[in-house]
């Protein structure tokens, strides 16, 4: 990281702020995670906007993109007459889908859900370590990592890599 590269975290309506930015000035903020994004906001409009601006402005390093489980089947309207409505998990996954479109390497994306997360400051701080090691380093997997992944559901990209976990025995306590 350079004293010229700026990363950036938003959640909600700053998690759209975060994505928008990533294309709107990606070599300014090259690393952005997006935390349960409004991306419901202008009707649906950020995968046309990340679409345009990286065919313009570049691509840039990471993207990590958080939504909790139960915020997944929330209703949102996708249109002006608001007479069509459509879970919010569709345009969270078009929102990564339009980061691939422009050329982001699958591998730059990482894109997840925590079972049980909604659209709060217990989700938000929850899956916050594991966005900021993603930011920085997309391809990192520790044991510690994979035991906690083990507990959220992985949405894209899928991992070929196996880690063993190592499994504690507590009960080997009560044996001595």
């Amino acid at each position: 990281m350079t004293l010229q590269e700026v990363s950036m975290v938003g959640v909600s309506y700053g998690g759209l702020t975060s994505c928008y930015a990533a294309t709107a000035l990606p070599s300014y903020f090259r690393r952005v995670y997006c935390m349960s994004p409004s991306v419901w906001w202008n009707y649906q409009q950020l995968p046309n906007l990340i679409m345009a601006n990286g065919q313009t402005n570049g691509l840039p390093l990471s993207i990590v993109i958080y939504i909790g489980s139960l915020e997944m089947t929330d209703e949102e309207t996708t249109n002006v007459n608001k007479t069509s409505f459509e879970p919010w998990f569709i345009p969270v996954n078009d929102t990564a889908n339009a980061f691939l479109s422009i050329g982001l390497p699958s591998n730059a994306l990482y894109f997840f859900t925590a079972d049980g997360g909604n659209h709060d400051y217990v989700a938000w701080t929850t899956n916050f370590a594991l966005g900021i090691v993603k930011m920085y380093t997309p391809n990192f997997t520790s044991i510690y990592q994979k035991q906690y992944q083990d507990n959220v559901n992985i949405i894209y990209p899928i991992t070929t890599s196996v880690v063993t976990p190592i499994v504690i025995n507590n009960n080997d306590d009560n044996n001595a």
